[in-house]
């Protein structure tokens, strides 16, 4: 995918934050963890899965800390790093950082009823159940993009015909020895229902046939969330869900996405992301980053257009 809808989301989200933008700008931001995160001036914070860490240990703290310093250097000319941003930089760290911008900048949006009403769209507490997202299908069939997720509800569904997972990871031996638990999931639930592990190979046909597609929120920074969707929504639902997803999301509702699902952001969480890095690299940190997610937001919310499901 190119930068299309990174930059579709970035004029919508200037567009509606406009009153104030002037007195915008960033303050910190944290880049050695595998969720980047930052703080704007007003307190809002941000984050994105940086793929440019994942699985990558030969980074040193030094190298990281030199690009945090050149980043935040160009905050005098450019104080949200908007113009930065917008450069063509083929760099998952950079992408990260551009939607953790414009998770910051929406947080706010989000959080305020009254605002997201005026925009056409409705937030709910807690994540979309999957029966609610399969109401109209007699035995519906689930397709994920991303261990993860909701991969772990579907597998427990008795009402689903068949469930695919698609993850490059399902054909890594590494990634199977290291995390058995979802092929566990996996070898349980086939006593049910069909169940697929793909590793992209047969992508197309799998997300063609889902009556319900959930995507990671992650396809949003690593720039592939273009190409999964489906060629024509139909009456499919179709979810964006992830820490990752915390976007005002127009332009994703106007490509087919029904659902978005995201994690607030009510913590100053570039502050503890420090913390937890410096644990990290002293060697007293033994949780996953994913796992320190789900314990500082473990709050979820949805996100639809008045009049969605």
């Amino acid at each position: 995918m190119s930068d299309q809808l990174l930059q579709e989301l970035s004029d919508h989200i200037q567009q509606i934050r406009s009153d104030d933008w002037g007195q915008l700008g960033l303050e910190d931001l944290c880049l050695d963890n595998l969720f980047l995160s930052v703080r704007l001036k007003d307190g809002h914070c941000g984050l994105a899965m940086n793929y440019d860490l994942e699985g990558h240990h030969g980074i040193s703290a030094a190298q990281i800390e030199r690009t945090r310093r050149q980043i935040l250097s160009q905050l005098d000319h450019d104080p949200l790093l908007w113009n930065y941003l917008r450069k063509d930089t083929p760099s998952d760290a950079h992408n990260a950082l551009w939607v953790a911008v414009l998770s910051a900048l929406s947080a706010p949006v989000l959080r305020d009823p009254d605002r997201l009403a005026g925009l056409g769209l409705r937030s709910q507490p807690g994540r979309v159940r999957l029966r609610e997202l399969g109401a109209e299908h007699p035995a519906p069939i689930v397709t994920i993009v991303g261990f993860g997720g909701y991969l772990e509800e579907a597998l427990a569904q008795d009402w689903l015909s068949k469930v695919n997972c698609i993850d490059f990871l399902v054909s890594s031996d590494d990634f199977r020895q290291r995390n058995p638990y979802p092929f566990r999931l996996k070898e349980e639930a086939s006593q049910r229902m069909q169940v697929v592990y793909d590793d992209g190979s047969n992508a197309p046909g799998l997300l063609e046939e889902a009556d319900i597609l959930c995507v990671s929120a992650s396809t949003l920074p690593n720039r592939s969330l273009q190409g999964l969707l489906p060629a024509a929504r139909g009456d499919r639902m179709i979810v964006l869900e992830g820490p990752s997803g915390g976007v005002l999301p127009g332009p994703l509702f106007e490509r087919g996405i029904t659902h978005l699902v995201h994690n607030p952001v009510d913590v100053d969480f570039v502050s503890l992301c420090h913390r937890f890095s410096r644990q990290e690299r002293q060697g007293l940190q033994r949780i996953s980053s994913g796992r320190f997610i789900d314990i500082i937001l473990p709050e979820q919310r949805t996100v639809t257009r008045v009049g969605t499901p």
